[in-house]
């Protein structure tokens, strides 16, 4: 992997967003159910500002959005994210820099409570968004990986699940690790899946990546065990405090390490999940909307 040049710095961060709003309140039909996940559908103008300091290296993201005002009583919203730099001399950024970028904002936001009456009520979630967002409820294995918000009680849709398996995580794990992959010590930040057994947000079980800290991007993945089934979602990060910049060239990561290990078995695109609608405006636009299937 090419590691980004320092010319490349305001390129690379003034790209990085965080997806995610906050609130309070509650978006639903009138008996007080959410009637559809577009109901949960955010628009609005957003400021991203990335800054680096010669220990640090952080984002600030404002959202500000009518439909937010409408809703939760709130129309500015501010979520931030940083991340320390281990090695800052060493890491290709220069000492200290910022940058700003502005432009619109799209995502599916709602409180930990709305998700679940939407995912355990029987409502209709195809809504005409592109197709329709699949319903979590309709999959053993996770359909999306979600990133709370700060302070409130509050997911965002964040990213696809591209892999998944009905083998234990642990012998997904050690195959990967034995290829490239290191199991400990890895810098991230949290998120979460719909657990389908318990109807609540699930913090992920297992991480993998290909380096402790990526400070020039990698390849990462994190994993959630429920119903019989590993979830993955995989994704290649840019430098820290990384986004995603590719889900495709993870996804086919995971593919050439299984397909070259004995008793595995690789379906490309076996899963149709429909997962490539619902992603924030700043997810990569390279998910197919299938997941890769691993068995033994």
């Amino acid at each position: 992997m090419d590691r980004p040049s320092r010319r490349d710095f305001v390129k690379l961060l003034s790209a990085l967003s965080v997806s995610g709003v906050v609130g309070a309140g509650h978006a639903s039909g009138s008996d007080g159910t959410p009637s559809a996940v577009e109901e949960f559908r955010v628009a609005g103008r957003r400021s991203v500002t990335a800054s680096v300091k010669p220990n640090r290296v952080g984002v600030r993201q404002v959202v500000v959005s009518d439909q937010l005002e409408e809703r939760y009583g709130n129309r500015r919203i501010v979520f931030k994210q940083s991340a320390s730099r281990p090695n800052p001399t060493d890491d290709q950024l220069p000492r200290t820099g910022e940058t700003t970028r502005t432009g619109p904002w799209e995502g599916h936001y709602a409180t930990a409570s709305d998700w679940k009456q939407l995912y355990t009520n029987e409502v209709d979630t195809q809504e005409d968004i592109g197709g329709g967002l699949p319903k979590e409820t309709d999959y053993q294995h996770g359909v999306y990986e979600y990133k709370p918000a700060e302070n409130t009680d509050g997911y965002v849709i964040a990213a696809p699940m591209n892999v998944v398996s009905p083998e234990p995580k642990k012998y997904i794990k050690d195959t990967a690790v034995t290829d490239h992959y290191i199991g400990r010590f890895i810098f991230q930040h949290d998120r979460y899946a719909w657990n389908t057994q318990t109807d609540l947000f699930k913090i992920q079980d297992d991480t993998i990546a290909n380096k402790n800290f990526r400070v020039n991007g990698g390849e990462h993945a994190r994993m959630w065990s429920f119903e019989g089934w590993t979830s993955i979602s995989a994704h290649l990060d840019s430098t820290i405090p990384h986004e995603a910049i590719s889900f495709a060239d993870a996804e086919q990561d995971f593919r050439r390490i299984f397909n070259n290990t004995n008793n595995w078995s690789v379906s490309d695109n076996a899963v149709s999940i429909g997962n490539d609608e619902g992603l924030p405006t700043e997810a990569p636009d390279d998910h197919d909307g299938s997941a890769t299937k691993l068995k033994l």
